[in-house]
């Protein structure tokens, strides 16, 4: 299977960590934050990523190379200027295969990709959005769907109701491009606000989640670093319910 990272933030809301290094390769224990994905997501069988890179590309092209040296494939769709994310994954389209992955190169979710596969297969779908219960204010778009999964709406960031938040991990067809623009667009509000079907919600119901997107969560992800590191060296169980 391939997985497409986005690489490409500027990190703003991190500066001064950022001011001379992407934000997916902060250093946590003597390796990139981007490091622990891709052997995460190794381990789970991806044998192919696309890095979507951007913003001070030519650090992160340097350490991972082709990927060789770690045990994967790795091309790249590389940014002159600021995409956004659906600009980003749009730009990568002609490398991507019919079904791929698709993660946030700032953030870690616990999933099992095989049962997110399953629920895939199961349905005609554009893309499966996986998802989780949120009880407070927080800074990802909230998701709403029906009893048959299918969802019908994406309400705004930092809504500080009770409900299920967009975990940045994906897993889409490639016939989702038909409803990208060109240029700079958001994936939430500019491609998936104009489906109206093909969009479905998988529940996480368990498991670790950190987007070291801000100073209060890197510093979070650092305090919680050794918890991180030994989910990413085991087998997973289960994590949904759908």
């Amino acid at each position: 299977m391939q997985m497409l990272i986005l690489c490409g933030g500027l990190g703003t809301r991190l500066r001064p960590l950022t001011e001379d290094i992407p934000k997916p390769m902060l250093v946590f224990d003597n390796k990139p934050f981007l490091q622990y994905l891709i052997e995460y997501y190794k381990g789970q069988g991806i044998n192919e990523f696309v890095l979507s890179v951007g913003y001070l590309k030519e650090k992160i092209i340097k350490y991972f190379g082709n990927g060789k040296k770690f045990g994967v494939k790795i091309n790249y769709s590389q940014e002159n200027v600021p995409l956004g994310t659906g600009g980003a994954l749009f730009k990568a389209r002609k490398i991507l295969k019919n079904v791929f992955f698709v993660v946030n190169g700032d953030t870690f979710r616990e999933v099992n990709l095989n049962d997110l596969r399953q629920f895939y297969k199961k349905r005609d779908a554009l893309c499966v959005i996986g998802v989780s219960n949120c009880m407070r204010k927080q800074n990802s778009g909230f998701v709403k769907f029906d009893k048959k999964w299918r969802i019908i709406d994406f309400r705004s960031f930092g809504d500080t109701k009770i409900g299920y938040v967009n975990n940045g991990i994906y897993l889409m067809d490639k016939r989702i491009f038909e409803f990208f623009p060109k240029g700079k667009s958001s994936l939430e509000y500019d491609v998936f606000s104009k489906i109206k079907n093909g969009l479905f919600a998988y529940k996480i119901q368990k498991g670790y989640f950190i987007d070291i997107g801000t100073v209060k969560t890197y510093n979070q992800f650092a305090r919680e670093f050794y918890k991180v590191k030994n989910v990413i060296g085991n087998t997973l169980k289960s994590s949904g319910e759908n």
